[in-house]
């Protein structure tokens, strides 16, 4: 069925519950394989619901159905001019691409494609936001140039133009017009960490997030252990988030409650204890974070040595939602 036939159906589905007399002038067909440009699909539905409009027999709820999807529109194919974020070099011959400025981790995945001053490769391995690998080597090289990937495949918006529904150059679906449901995680075993007083490097976890209104639910469990040979003490670990961990000074406790796990020693015991911690962290707007795990001697006791980790799994994981 071609993209007329198509919309041809859904306008009989949607017209067919009211008394029709009249005909319809669509005024753009669309051909098979071929990306439907945006505002041609909602001229489409604009005549139909023009249409609709002039006819006596129509009702309210049809009528009110044909506005709403006259609203909405869609992008067609991927076609590789959506550009990244930065400038990127790399050398005649080689694989190796180095950016400035860009968000490799958070712009493409694995197995992308990506286009350099025209040529078109696989995004083979992303080590970093500065540094991906190329599944071929680059013919000509390229200095500090724009690269370019695909845009989002499907995108539908509301008569605000509020995306509900967009599916990305790689096929995932963003519902959050609706809802959220992406779950950042990090993982481990077995790595232990003998800080007492600071961040735990091996604890992060990068995210996204998308909007400004919503929350992100953090979830962190662990092997734990407080340890002070003379006295009772307790130690704490805090999850913290941080907008730029380049400079490892600036994590601030969740702006709408601190989240923190404190484990006591009343006795001067080497317990080891697995623990977890999970809540939400709130007052954040959209952007990039790093999601981070601080250790401290809880406020008011004595010093302690405190461990993590200890021949268990431990796990990061965020959320954003509602």
């Amino acid at each position: 069925m071609s993209r007329l036939q198509m919309l041809v159906a859904v306008s009989s589905v949607i017209l067919g519950a009211s008394a029709w007399a009249g005909s319809v002038t669509i005024p753009n067909t669309f051909t098979a394989n071929t990306a439907a440009v945006a505002d041609e699909v909602n001229d489409n539905f604009t005549a139909i619901k023009t249409a609709v409009d002039d006819n006596d027999a129509r009702t309210t709820t049809n009528t009110q159905d044909i506005a709403t999807i006259s609203a909405n529109y869609v992008s067609g194919n991927g076609d590789l001019s959506t550009a990244l974020t930065g400038t990127v070099t790399v050398g005649v011959g080689d694989a190796a691409v180095t950016g400035v400025d860009t968000l490799f981790s958070s712009e493409l995945n694995v197995g992308d494609p990506i286009k350099i001053t025209g040529e078109t490769f696989t995004v083979a391995s992303i080590v970093d936001d500065l540094n991906l690998v190329l599944d071929v080597a680059h013919s000509a090289g390229a200095l500090s140039v724009t690269a370019y990937k695909d845009g989002d495949l499907l995108t539908v918006k509301n008569s605000n133009n509020e995306n509900q529904l967009v599916i990305d150059k790689s096929g995932n679906a963003d519902l959050s017009g609706y809802f959220i449901r992406r779950v950042a995680r990090a993982t481990g075993f077995n790595e232990q960490d003998n800080t007492d007083e600071g961040l735990i490097s091996t604890r992060v976890l990068n995210i996204t997030k998308a909007r400004d209104d919503t929350a992100i639910r953090i979830g962190y469990s662990d092997n734990f252990r407080t340890y002070n040979a003379s006295s009772s003490t307790s130690c704490s670990w805090e999850l913290r988030v941080d907008d730029d961990p380049t400079d490892g000074t600036d994590a601030i406790s969740c702006p709408g409650g601190v989240l923190a796990y404190a484990n006591f020693d009343l006795t001067p015991n080497n317990y080891l204890r697995l623990g977890s911690v999970f809540g939400y962290c709130e007052g954040l707007t959209a952007g990039s974070y790093q999601i981070q795990v601080w250790v401290s001697t809880t406020p008011g006791q004595s010093s302690a040595n405190c461990h993590t980790g200890w021949e268990s799994r431990w796990t990061l994981e965020a959320e954003e939602v509602y």
